[in-house]
């Protein structure tokens, strides 16, 4: 596998201010601003490419407790980002990711930035209904822009880079997971009617689809778990004490919890094979 490097610069000296990020394999620009900080981005002399690119961008937030993200596309980037200070997405956003062309002489242009803004919007609206993760703001698909075959295909390779860099950010909007289909490779909770399946993964430990839970938690319970249930039950990834869709713990104590409804060790609830979690993660 290629290896990739990433630059960060943080322009205002700062982690959470605003940060240029570009990688060596990728002649496009990524500018992390701060929704506080949209008055200041011309002042500084690597964002003033902003000023007159055309760009995609992705505005990243929460609404009513859920992470949320919004798709968008403009030639008038700084103009729009605070039309969204006064608009409907007033509040709900706190960071917008901003991708143009690096390169001068060759800036994206309308139909790229459009066809872009659709490829993401459609791969967003499709990780929310898989995962339930970051709810997409946008209320309806933006139109498909039509291209060229080779500006496609150069286009297509910016949008993989994009999608590499924001998840590389930590927001993880375009993890393609391996989609396992054989119970017997992963680890099984099975117990008084209750079965569930998952698995370890880079972000936590997936939970499965189909996997069931306890009908309620003991009085015992910690108290957030019992919080986290009724919001899976509220928002439909729990729906008959069963799980609808894959979604991701942050560790197999927090899954296996969940499912047995009462505090548990999932290093230890959670076996393959009648082993352990734990014992077969010790061997590695």
């Amino acid at each position: 596998m290629e290896k990739v490097v990433i630059e960060q610069i943080f322009l205002n000296g700062m982690p959470e201010g605003m940060v240029q990020i570009r990688t060596d394999n990728w002649s496009g620009l990524c500018f992390k601003i701060p929704y506080v900080m949209i008055g200041e981005v011309l002042k500084v002399e690597e964002t003033k490419c902003l000023k007159d690119s055309p760009a995609t961008y992705l505005l990243f937030g929460e609404n009513d407790g859920h992470d949320c993200v919004y798709v968008g596309e403009t030639e008038t980037l700084i103009k729009r980002l605070n039309q969204h200070k006064t608009d409907d997405l007033s509040g709900l956003w706190n960071y917008a990711l901003v991708f143009v062309s690096g390169v001068q002489s060759d800036p994206l242009n309308k139909g790229q930035i459009g066809y872009i803004e659709h490829a993401l919007y459609e791969e967003c609206f499709k990780a929310y209904e898989a995962n339930k993760i970051y709810e997409v703001l946008n209320s309806k698909s933006p139109r498909e822009s039509t291209l060229s075959g080779a500006t496609r295909i150069k286009t297509d390779k910016f949008i993989k880079n994009i999608k590499f860099l924001v998840n590389a950010l930590g927001y993880k909007l375009f993890i393609e997971k391996e989609i396992k289909t054989d119970n017997s490779t992963l680890f099984s909770i099975k117990r008084n009617g209750i079965e569930a399946y998952g698995e370890r993964t880079f972000d936590g430990f997936v939970v499965k689809k189909g996997s069931t839970t306890a009908d309620n938690f003991t009085e015992s319970t910690t108290e957030c778990f019992k919080l986290t249930g009724k919001r899976l039950r509220d928002e439909g990834i729990i729906v008959n004490n069963k799980f609808v869709v894959d979604y991701t713990f942050k560790t197999p104590s927090g899954a296996s919890t969940m499912i047995l409804g009462h505090n548990s060790n999932g290093l230890i609830e959670w076996k393959r094979d009648g082993k352990s979690l734990k014992e077969i993660e010790n061997n590695q």
